[in-house]
């Protein structure tokens, strides 16, 4: 039987890496909670409707010891996943074209990490209905499983825009025209208004980050016929219909991610929620990624710092003026000497991986390490880093970098789960032939034909390289 035509088989839907649905992101905020997360280096895991997988495939480049498994109904994008894997030699993922109604009795064994990203709100509610089975028959004893949906109240405003646009374009059937009639509507009802109401306002300020979406991103998430917002209450109880508890978010700060200070820690589950739904209320959320776990496995909602002396650390952040760290646009004042020395000694190895134990010399610098985690100053991984800080001597690019340079991409995949824009011809051309077969003489023989008299010598390319994560360790 052949596979049905979706609206992803017609408008290809834009594809990229998500740090937050990393396993070994998942498997950090699990162990802190005390729950025996696997290994991404081993593990097994599940993709439910990852389109062409470039996800999952960028992953099981950098882990080539794990399993990865993504499915779609959708077949156009399974078969570019294939051709992916296939041209880089990537063998650890495996695409299939499978219905989500079908994939509990269809797929076997049990998985460590599941993730449903851009599934849960996106869907009929038959398929929806789903999701949950789905995770209760295949997550391991001490798996995690993730699922993102646009949150109310947000989602008000959201479908608000959605309604006016359908309502607009409903005369047109073709995806071009459609898309077409949508960025003109946008682009005329940005502008606000002295008299606007407030959701007319909300509805404005969608409007204007929906015109810097892609075709196929306005198409799908902004066109579709499925759009239904989730309360975090609802997708809980539906969760916990299907033996799975509620963990915390992939996202945020400490309550987000469901820790609570030691003098709350005998909360009851249901207040926290309760008090996290009041959150999103009040700061109009329109958007969740959710982690479960079995609700056999136990977790603590205290963190339990001891559980990233093992785990490797790095920061982004930048020190100003009286022990202020900033990343982004977050800012933090650590008072405590002691405690800001632990984030020192990490901006100090400037964005470089480093293990934990080499910055954090005792329980009270630990503790303070992993709350900066949470609050997004550092980051934590339960692995050391797979690729090279230095260059070998006979490096090995990316391969899935390598397929994505031959098929004209500017922008390929880290083995830091980042893409990278990578225009210059002489390193694209560079990072093709690194497969781990030319020794160092070999290597400048080519290079001084790639790099045609530049003035730039071996190592500083390779050096660029590798500060960019994409030579293997």
């Amino acid at each position: 039987m052949s596979a049905e035509i979706t609206s992803y088989d017609k408008v290809a839907y834009p594809t990229t890496l998500f740090q937050k649905t990393r396993p070994d992101r998942l498997a950090v905020i699990a162990r802190l909670h005390g729950v025996q997360a696997a290994s991404p280096e081993t593990a097994r895991t599940l993709q439910v409707g990852g389109g062409d997988g470039l996800d999952a495939i960028a992953l099981a480049a950098a882990f080539p010891r794990a399993e990865f498994v993504n499915f779609d109904i959708a077949e156009q994008p399974i078969l570019r996943g294939r051709r992916l894997s296939e041209a880089a030699g990537i063998a650890n993922v495996n695409h299939l074209v499978l219905d989500l109604m079908e994939a509990a009795d269809r797929l076997e064994g049990r998985f460590d990490y599941i993730v449903v990203h851009g599934v849960y709100a996106w869907v009929p509610p038959t398929v929806r209905d789903a999701v949950m089975p789905l995770i209760g028959r295949l997550l391991a004893p001490e798996g995690v499983a993730f699922i993102s949906y646009n949150a109310y109240p947000g989602g008000h405003s959201r479908a608000a825009l959605r309604e006016m646009l359908r309502h607009h374009i409903k005369p047109l059937s073709d995806p071009a025209d459609r898309i077409a009639a949508a960025r003109a509507l946008l682009r005329g009802f940005v502008k606000p208004l002295p008299n606007d109401e407030p959701i007319v306002a909300a509805m404005r300020r969608e409007a204007e980050a929906a015109l810097t979406y892609a075709d196929g991103l306005l198409f799908h998430d902004g066109l579709n016929d499925c759009f239904f917002p989730q309360a975090l209450t609802s997708v809980v109880m539906d969760a916990r219909a299907h033996g799975l508890a509620y963990l915390g978010e992939a996202s945020g700060g400490g309550l987000d991610k469901g820790f609570l200070d030691p003098d709350r820690a005998g909360i009851k589950e249901e207040d926290l929620l309760r008090r996290l739904q009041a959150m999103d209320y009040a700061q109009g959320r329109y958007f969740r990624a959710s982690l479960f776990v079995r609700d056999t496995a136990p977790f603590s909602r205290v963190v339990q710092a001891d559980a990233a002396r093992t785990m490797w650390a790095r920061s982004l952040a930048v020190e100003g003026a009286d022990r202020t760290f900033t990343v982004g646009k977050k800012s933090i004042r650590i008072a405590d000497e002691r405690r800001a020395e632990t984030l020192r000694r990490l901006v100090k190895a400037e964005r470089r991986w480093v293990p934990v134990s080499e910055v954090a010399d005792d329980d009270a610098m630990l503790e303070a390490l992993c709350h900066q985690a949470l609050e997004g100053f550092v980051d934590l991984s339960t692995v050391a880093p797979p690729f090279a800080r230095h260059p070998p001597d006979r490096p090995r690019a990316n391969p899935l970098a390598q397929v994505q340079i031959a098929d004209g991409e500017a922008k390929v995949a880290s083995f830091d789960h980042q893409l990278v824009e990578l225009t210059d011809e002489s390193l694209r051309r560079l990072t093709c032939i690194l497969d781990g077969s030319r020794d160092p003489a070999a290597l400048e023989a080519e290079w001084a034909r790639l790099s045609a008299g530049r003035g730039v010598t071996l190592q500083q390319a390779l050096d660029w390289l590798a500060e960019r994560a994409l030579i293997a360790a």
